[in-house]
């Protein structure tokens, strides 16, 4: 073992005015240059750990807290703030908070500037940052004119900058689109081979950079911790510590394949032990499931007619885009960061105005936003205003003029749907990231809209939690309801929707069944979109899989190999 990073032992915190401990008798150690994966069910007490670690707690969040957190052997619990300036650097869970300059160049400055490193140097420190995360040329931006994902770009390039002794990321990729995510992850990799320790707060083992080791959170403590390559190889146990498990590993596995290097080399491998003769048998039997392109149905519930939308005079955003969604759909609109994927839904959901074109919902001009249409933001915090869970969700049912009764019913009708039965007297602004979305998609199915439009509905919430989430979406699909949901979770889109947008510099790209559009793989890198590792290697043998359970049953049934159970597959929607 090397010197010890971070040194906690029976650590315990309770929020102010609440009984319950968040962190209950926590021992944790860390050794230094370690990069470990801190995962867990949400509300397991990650996120409070971090601002633990990191002086936010209890100095700005206040409450009972007792035990020792040392960072580098020195005392984070008897130090002032500033006197672990330089030691400790995070991105918290609600990146937007801790961005207030009035230029990306000075936010990525702040913290160098408290350090009082020379101008010239902080100058070239702040160029490489924002050349690492992709935003050297958005220098000169306001920080509250990026897109979600750049803004959360912007805050890991603020704390990668001051080169901290520990460097805590509290679930720092969400609104990161799928190549950004692996550039992100590069440099992570690139810090930890420079000597930084990381702790690093993820739901999803496939998408994170090859971590030292994963320790699991529950109920305030920390109760498994190993290596992560064997941690994160094993599909059974990670779902129920509200983990994603990899897509393509335990598959590969079931079959007798390991020790491979990514998709490529694992299609070669499944090459190398069936053959040609019986993947031709393979393919045949994928065309008679798949081969016929599935055409969409029904009417089209919103039509948008070369549409255009600038922030700024001169500077379009949305370039004259012409799109149709149809009665029933489940559509998925993805992109990269800063193509303009948000402001084309909140075109959609009337919360912005076009600079020109059509918008028509079911063949007219205007619709009753709400009541047609419900938008939820990317941001929850965007959209919640209410002191209370019940009042917040109420708003709408009332404005659309429901009595008391129909209020009730509306809002526990929705509060169910989303697990929040008996949090009506809450303050949603005291629950977690991943809460406060359940409440504002709460507040837009109590409208029972026709067409739902989601910007992001995964964020914050564990996998357990996403699962649930698309389930219940699916199930309003298939009750009628048209769904549009803006996501950077492929596997999100592969296994939910049937009909896949990609926007790239305001303009439509690709657009088809799902299936199709992922089989375009190298196109879609160049549209940095990255596809899920399981269709990653299907395409490589010609056979665009969307998830596991869709191999296992093709290749069970075509040759003669009997693949391991795996966990209970989750529903695939798409043609």
């Amino acid at each position: 073992m090397g010197p010890k990073a971070l040194e906690i032992s029976k650590l315990k915190f309770s929020y102010r005015g609440s009984e319950r401990f968040v962190i209950d008798g926590l021992d944790y150690e860390q050794e230094a240059g370690k990069l470990v994966m801190l995962a867990g069910r949400s509300g397991a007490g990650k996120s409070t750990l971090c601002k633990i670690i990191a002086g936010a707690i209890p100095t700005s969040q206040m409450g009972e807290i007792s035990g020792e957190v040392k960072v580098f052997g020195k005392s984070v619990l008897d130090s002032k703030p500033f006197e672990m300036i330089g030691s400790i650097g995070i991105v918290f869970q609600d990146f937007e908070s801790q961005l207030f300059s009035t230029s990306v160049e000075l936010e990525v400055a702040f913290g160098l500037e408290n350090l009082a490193i020379p101008r010239e140097e902080m100058r070239r420190i702040v160029y490489e940052s924002l050349e690492q995360v992709g935003l050297r040329e958005e220098m000169g931006r306001e920080p509250w004119k990026l897109s979600g994902g750049e803004k959360q770009r912007l805050a890991i390039a603020s704390a990668i900058a001051m080169r901290p002794k520990i460097l805590l990321l509290d679930e720092p990729m969400t609104d990161i689109d799928p190549i950004g995510r692996e550039e992100i992850s590069r440099i992570l990799e690139d810090l930890k081979e420079k000597g930084m320790t990381m702790l690093l707060v993820d739901h999803d083992v496939e998408g994170v950079p090859e971590c030292d080791i994963l320790a699991i959170m529950e109920n305030g403590s920390i109760t498994r911790s190993g290596k992560f390559s064997e941690i994160s190889s094993d599909p059974l146990a990670l779902p129920k510590y509200g983990i994603r498990p990899h897509s393509l590993r335990p598959f590969l596995s079931s079959i007798g394949i390991s020790g491979f290097r990514g998709p490529e080399d694992a299609s070669e491998k499944f090459l190398e032990m069936i053959g040609e003769e019986r993947l031709e048998r393979i393919r045949k039997a994928w065309e008679k499931l798949h081969g016929k392109r599935m055409e969409g149905s029904g009417y089209n519930i919103m039509e948008l007619r070369d549409i255009r939308y600038s922030y700024l005079k001169g500077k379009e955003v949305i370039k004259g885009i012409s799109l149709n969604i149809r009665d029933g759909e489940f559509v998925a609109i993805i992109g990269p960061n800063g193509s303009g994927k948000t402001t084309l839904a909140k075109i959609m959901g009337g919360i912005l105005k076009p600079d020109s074109g059509d918008v028509l919902f079911r063949g007219k001009a205007g619709f009753r936003k709400g009541k047609d249409v419900g938008y939820v933001f990317q941001n929850p915090d965007q959209q919640i205003f209410a002191t209370s869970v019940f009042d917040e969700v109420a708003f709408g049912p009332r404005n659309l003029g429901k009595n008391r009764e129909e209020v009730k019913e509306a809002v526990e009708k929705a509060l169910d749907a989303v697990g929040l039965i008996g949090r009506e007297k809450e303050d949603p602004f005291q629950m977690t990231r991943g809460d406060r979305q359940k409440v504002a998609v709460a507040s837009v199915l109590a409208c029972d809209p026709q067409l739902i439009i989601l910007d992001e509905p995964t964020t914050g919430l564990d996998y357990e939690e996403q699962l649930r989430m698309m389930e219940f979406l699916k199930m309003l699909n298939d009750s009628g309801k048209t769904v549009a949901i803006i996501t950077h979770s492929m596997w999100v889109v592969a296994q939910y929707a049937e009909r896949c947008v990609v926007v790239k510099d305001g303009q439509v790209a690709l657009d088809g069944p799902t299936r199709e559009v992922f089989s375009k793989e190298e196109e879609l890198k160049s549209l940095h979109i990255r596809v899920p590792e399981i269709t990653s290697f299907g395409n490589k043998l010609g056979i665009t899989f969307l998830s596991a359970s869709e191999a296992i049953e093709l290749i069970s049934s075509s040759i003669d190999v009997n693949p391991s159970p795996l966990p209970p597959p989750q529903s695939t929607n798409a043609p």
